[in-house]
């Protein structure tokens, strides 16, 4: 409105995030400190238009916050934020099939385009399954979804998980089976 703009200040952050949904551009993480752009990302809830150097970034802000980070990407622009995550995703996109289905885009409800989507998909990968390509993305990180949406997040958490328990548990297990060769090698001796 008639108003003039007020200027940025940090302090201020945490009083607007209480009212308000805050986004963040990337190139105002430019203009901010490390510590003044860790205040901010605690705070916001979507990140746009967030160049490569960026997103690494935002992920460092969290995980230096003492969060735990998961980072999806689909390309090369990536690769960084995925590396630097404590769970990278990659997705495989096909364009093939948005394309496709992109007319219908403008008129059709969202979840069923959805559907759509996800069923083209599946069906593309059984019919030629050579037709997944994996990128840098997907070099530079321990998970990869075949799927174009970040639907595969909570499989990749409920199922990391129990890999975690597991992984665990195996190395109890063999630390115990070393103790137990180590002491039968010096009962013999």
């Amino acid at each position: 409105g008639d108003a003039a703009p007020t200027p940025f200040r940090v302090e201020d952050v945490a009083a607007l995030a209480e009212t308000r949904a805050l986004c963040c551009r990337g190139d105002a993480v430019g203009l901010l400190s490390d510590a003044a752009f860790a205040e901010v990302a605690r705070r916001c809830v979507v990140f746009a238009r967030f160049a490569p150097e960026h997103k690494a970034t935002v992920v460092d802000a969290f995980n230096a916050s003492g969060a735990v980070t998961l980072f999806c990407g689909d390309g090369t622009n990536d690769v960084g934020a995925l590396k630097r995550a404590h769970v990278g995703v990659s997705i495989l996109n096909a364009p093939e099939i948005e394309r496709g289905l992109g007319a219908a885009a403008v008129s059709a409800d969202v979840a069923r385009l959805r559907a759509r989507l996800a069923e083209a998909e599946m069906d593309a990968v059984d019919a030629d399954p050579a037709l997944v390509k994996l990128g840098d993305a997907s070099i530079a990180s321990p998970f990869t979804s075949k799927r174009a949406t970040i639907e595969c997040v909570l499989a990749v958490i409920c199922q990391g998980r129990c890999t975690l328990v597991s992984m665990i548990q195996i190395f109890k297990i063999l630390a115990v089976l070393c103790l137990v060769s180590a002491r039968d090698d010096g009962a013999d001796d």
